[in-house]
């Protein structure tokens, strides 16, 4: 039987391109420095990849659904263009104060509530003990305990509104980074101990396909 696997949970703005406050087309939206090697290395250590991210612009109306769809393709293209396959990108048009009435709402999915990681476990049977979050705001970390995940990670990304990283955010985080280029090196320490249970637990000389031993 397939077992679940460990995924890495990725905020978009600020982790995989530049936030810019609100990337309305594919001109406006660039990978930050470094992102994509980093992510071809974690989906080689078997990692899935999974985008969540809050995207109220769309609620606002500053933002049309089929632009967001198109900067999500243009993401994909760029990744792909690089030998990196995301597994799912969710998001989050929802805000208590919408001028959309559709969107106007408390959700379950809005980070910091856990809605889009609990949905996204379950779809692509993602195992949430082994698994990790990566964002910029505290919202994100907040999201990742919520969710149960194994670990929370806070990347200090410089925020369009300030120009300095969340001051919120490392308070909630199991770790604190400043670039992706950190992140391999902290999930394959991190994945030691849990793959270290699941043996116990199943017998020794089982292992989950590309964690280190």
């Amino acid at each position: 039987m397939r077992q679940d696997m460990p995924a890495l949970f990725l905020d978009r703005d600020g982790v995989i391109n530049t936030d810019t406050g609100c990337a309305t087309d594919r001109h406006n939206f660039s990978l930050m420095p470094g992102v994509a090697p980093v992510l071809r290395h974690i989906q080689g250590m078997g990692w899935r990849l999974v985008v969540v991210t809050n995207q109220s612009w769309i609620g606002h109306g500053h933002l049309s659904l089929q632009d967001y769809r198109d900067v999500t393709d243009h993401m994909r293209s760029l990744l792909s263009a690089e030998d990196v396959v995301l597994d799912d990108v969710l998001h989050a048009p929802y805000h208590p104060h919408a001028q959309i009435e559709a969107f106007r709402c408390e959700s379950f999915w809005r980070k910091p509530a856990p809605g889009m990681i609990l949905d996204a476990a379950q779809s692509l049977r993602i195992d949430l003990s082994r698994s990790a979050m990566v964002g910029d705001r505290a919202r994100d970390v907040q999201s990742a305990r919520q969710a149960g995940l194994a670990m929370s990670i806070f990347i200090a990304s410089p925020l369009p509104e300030t120009g300095m990283p969340d001051p919120d955010g490392p308070s909630y985080a199991d770790h604190v980074i400043e670039h992706v280029r950190e992140l391999p090196v902290l999930l394959r320490k991190a994945s030691i101990p849990s793959l270290l249970g699941y043996m116990n637990a199943k017998g020794v000389g089982q292992r989950l396909p590309g964690l280190p031993i």
